[in-house]
């Protein structure tokens, strides 16, 4: 079978299961359809396939989300969730990164002098 989605002809990788019926989608379009879960996810606390809505186009496919998505939002989300473990709201494990300190080197006259020359 073929891809399901708008303007598209590949072999079909995965077949989706939404209301009863069955959606084939190619390799590039299911990881569109995952990266669209994980932004859901990011941005709402979770992701569910009823959380999308599937818009007819002819006989094809589109898959947009039923929730408006802020692409900025879940960058930002995305970004200070490396210090955290899962996806889960409200379960969320802080990763420890070894942080070093550097003490603070008082400078003296001669040293300031010494870095200005250089």
């Amino acid at each position: 079978m073929s891809c399901e989605y708008v303007g598209c002809n590949e072999e079909g990788y995965v077949e989706l299961t939404f209301n009863s019926r069955h959606y084939t989608l190619c390799r590039k379009h299911y990881l569109v359809f995952q990266d669209l879960m994980y932004n859901l996810a990011l941005q709402y606390g979770e992701a569910t396939i009823s959380s999308l809505k599937l818009v007819k186009a002819g006989r094809r496919l589109r898959i947009e989300p039923s929730n408006p998505l802020s692409r900025d939002k879940a960058s930002r989300v995305s970004k200070s969730l490396s210090r955290f473990l899962g996806l889960i709201k409200g379960v969320k494990g802080i990763v420890k990164t070894s942080e070093v300190k550097r003490k603070k080197v008082k400078r003296t006259k001669a040293r300031r002098k010494r870095a200005k020359r250089k």
